[in-house]
């Protein structure tokens, strides 16, 4: 065999090997959580704008937990793909639908979540799953919207989106906790709301 057909085949077997690992990133197998990463500082939102003085942010914020992660690997359960379009978080008996687009994993949970009666809260995530009205007491209902985690793939690992928040209403409603989803760029905040959040992902391997 001369050299430019061996040549030939370690080309051929690179690329065979380089585009199998890719495609098994994130679609087979269990990933384990290793790790916490920032993606941003505090940003606050007001009246239209960003707020970056620091005095104002720590006085909204008022060292709220939420701000200030700490990872601890027991708090983040490995994903299991079952298959292409499914996975689980943990339990094998709660399985996700799976949806994936240009490096997004979208993870759609099998419950529905109450969505906040108030008429002026923020869309403060960047990806959301339908809402269905759901009987709720014995002459009532009420709206709930399917839970969606985001996943962002590359270099062999998962980096799972948690976003935490603050959202402060003119009404006087106050909200605040964690989504493992992405920050929505284009919230409308009405006049007087106010909103801090801060981004994080957690590494899989």
């Amino acid at each position: 065999m001369n050299r430019l057909n061996i040549f030939s085949l370690l080309i051929i077997s690179s690329c065979l090997l380089f585009s199998c690992k890719k495609s098994n990133v994130g679609s087979t197998g269990t990933y384990h959580a290793t790790g916490l990463m920032q993606e941003s500082g505090v940003r606050l939102f007001t009246n239209g704008k960003e707020i970056t003085d620091n005095t104002v942010i720590n006085k909204f914020i008022a060292g709220d937990s939420e701000f200030n992660l700490v990872y601890n690997a027991s708090d983040y359960q490995a994903i299991t793909f079952t298959s292409a379009d499914a996975a689980t978080f943990g339990n094998p008996l709660e399985k996700f639908s799976v949806k994936k687009s240009d490096g997004v994993y979208l993870f759609y949970s099998p419950y529905y979540t109450p969505v906040p009666d108030v008429s002026d809260y923020p869309e403060i995530t960047k990806y959301n799953g339908p809402t269905i009205q759901q009987p709720y007491g014995a002459n009532s209902s009420r709206t709930v919207t399917q839970g969606i985690y985001v996943a962002h793939t590359g270099s062999g690992a998962f980096a799972l989106s948690v976003l935490t928040y603050k959202v402060s209403l003119a009404s006087g409603y106050t909200a605040y906790g964690e989504a493992l989803n992405d920050f929505n760029d284009d919230v409308k905040l009405g006049l007087n709301d106010t909103l801090a959040i801060k981004q994080y992902a957690v590494t899989y391997k």
